[in-house]
């Protein structure tokens, strides 16, 4: 089995989670291990160039010494990670001063850089590692009939490699052909996406955004699901909320899917372009397979099992005081397998037009019914300290699903907190370790 070190960065390890967890199973099914470095940290993919160039490369050469210190290349699946340590290690090699000098810096972490591990991207592994012909056998259920337009995006292609395409790159349609799709063009496919400047600069961000909706539609695609948020709505006036509910959100991340969803609405009023803004509540639960690994972790679920496997000492509650039946904040949960069948059959229906949907199970639960029943499945007693409220928690956010139940036929197959929790706490037992069990 190859191996590689494996690099999920910032991302992959919270928004892109799926991602980090997909590139994990992929590069297994294809014989390939990923073997998750150990004490990686950022690699600058943000902002840091722009601001602190030295500290930028420093962060891309402390992780390319631990991956140098395993004797292992290391794989970024995330393109900008990629294309970080890429111009790092390349520019690092040419630049012997700044090379040492970086170095003095390592040492103080007992590392040292020497230029010896590549830096590879996930697609590169697959396509030239692996072998086009390799992954095609490896293949059991193949996308026959899917058409797909492959979007490489601004960074995987720079800084140019030697031999290589960089205007009319081949590799990705090449791997979505071996895998049984037919690779569609997308004229846009090497078009920036805007995803470095949401930060610096929101309306260029934006404008690229809308540019790459519109490619999409002037080159036939005519469907588009989208996870969208509950944080659309900050301070419901009624509960549960219904989609009539005024809009108002609550943080940046908010105010981003409410302008994705507008984008959405005018493609569709003016070129028929259908889509379904799916707004989840809380994703909970897990399958027999697949369950919440984030690094950190920030939700109540999985926080509340970590007491109870020994990994944590407590649970913080949040503020005791609001105007609930115990005190607590009020939310409601839906398991991930009732979140997936409600996106199947959205996309069954866009021939019947565009919509949007609020994604819960109606039901409320305070942090204080979740935290019990919790003990009750886990058997531990699992201990709680109260804490000061967090600055915008809202008392109560409860879904009304009442549109999708009757428009679409949608019943959720776990509509009680309890199965939720209980899923989630097989699969933590069985996996204590996450992913890497």
């Amino acid at each position: 089995m190859k191996k590689y070190a494996y690099f999920p960065g910032c991302s992959l390890e919270k928004i892109a989670h799926s991602y980090h967890v997909s590139a994990i199973e992929s590069a297994r099914a294809l014989g390939v291990e990923l073997q998750e470095l150990e004490d990686w940290n950022c690699c600058g993919a943000t902002t840091y160039f722009a601001i602190d160039e030295l500290l930028a490369y420093t962060l891309c050469a402390r992780n390319l010494a631990q991956a140098e210190q395993q004797g292992l290349d290391v794989v970024a699946p995330c393109s900008g990670c990629y294309k970080n340590m890429y111009s790092a290690r390349k520019h690092l090699k040419k630049d012997a001063d700044l090379a040492e000098h970086i170095n003095f810096a390592l040492a103080e972490d007992n590392l040292s850089w020497s230029g010896g591990s590549a830096v590879r991207h996930l697609i590169e592994v697959m396509v030239q590692d692996v072998g086009l012909e390799e992954v095609k056998a490896r293949v059991k259920k193949p996308l026959a009939g899917l058409k797909v337009a492959p979007y490489y995006g601004c960074q995987i292609l720079r800084p140019r490699k030697d031999h290589e395409d960089v205007e009319q790159p081949r590799f990705f349609e090449d791997l979505l052909s071996a895998i049984g799709a037919e690779p569609v063009d997308f004229l846009l496919k090497l078009r920036c996406c805007g995803g470095a400047l949401i930060i610096t600069n929101r309306e260029a961000a934006l404008s690229m955004v809308r540019n790459l909706l519109q490619s999409a539609v002037e080159h036939g695609v005519r469907r588009f699901i989208l996870s969208s948020t509950a944080n659309l709505f900050d301070e419901p006036e009624r509960i549960p909320i219904a989609e009539t509910e005024r809009i108002v959100p609550g943080s940046p991340y908010g105010e981003s899917k409410y302008i994705m969803e507008r984008l959405l609405h005018w493609l569709d009023r003016v070129y028929g372009f259908r889509y379904a803004a799916l707004r989840y509540f809380n994703a909970a639960g897990a399958s027999v397979e697949r369950g919440e690994d984030h690094h950190p972790e920030f939700h109540l679920i999985p926080i509340v099992l970590q007491v109870a496997l020994g990994k944590r000492d407590k649970v913080m509650i949040f503020g005791d005081d609001y105007p609930t039946h115990d005190g607590t904040c009020v939310r409601d949960y839906i398991h991930v397998l009732d979140l997936a069948q409600a996106h199947i059959l959205a996309l069954r229906h866009l021939d019947q037009g565009s919509r949007r949907y609020n994604l819960g199970n109606g039901q409320g639960f305070s942090v204080k019914e979740v935290i019990e029943t919790a003990r009750q499945i886990t058997g531990h007693s699992i201990p709680a300290e109260i804490g000061p409220r967090r600055p915008g928690d809202p008392a109560v956010l409860v879904a009304s699903s009442e549109t999708l139940r009757r428009e679409l036929g949608w019943t959720p197959s776990y509509p009680d907190v309890r199965e939720i929790i209980a899923s989630a706490w097989r699969w933590h037992v069985a996996h204590p370790n996450g992913y890497e069990s």
